[in-house]
């Protein structure tokens, strides 16, 4: 059945939100595959980030996060609010760029 011409008619839901196609070439070339709702994300950036993110961050697990932060080890403040742990986006950022945080004297 064609799509009237008339204002008011819809159109089919396959047209309003299309699903994203992806080439199987673009994920062999290690190509970021994302999604509209992932950009958006990430598009605004909290600058801070939970345990779990800054562990993807940093390339380690969740667990050795929360270990390190029991001991006292991380080099950079965790921010506790409730009982969410926050860390600071741009201090994840400075480790991993090599700058290491001031020492105590």
């Amino acid at each position: 059945m064609a799509a009237s011409s008339h204002p008011t008619s819809r159109t089919a839901s396959s047209d309003l939100n299309p699903l994203p196609t992806f080439e199987v070439s673009d994920m062999r070339k290690g190509l970021s595959v994302t999604s509209g709702s992932q950009m958006r994300r990430d598009q605004r950036r909290s600058p801070m980030v939970s345990v779990e993110e800054a562990a993807a961050l940093l390339g380690q697990s969740k667990s050795s996060l929360y270990r390190a932060m029991a001991r006292g080890e991380l080099p950079f403040p965790v921010i506790t609010i409730g009982s969410r742990h926050r860390i600071s986006r741009r201090a994840i950022e400075r480790v991993i760029d090599g700058e290491l945080p001031p020492t105590g004297a």
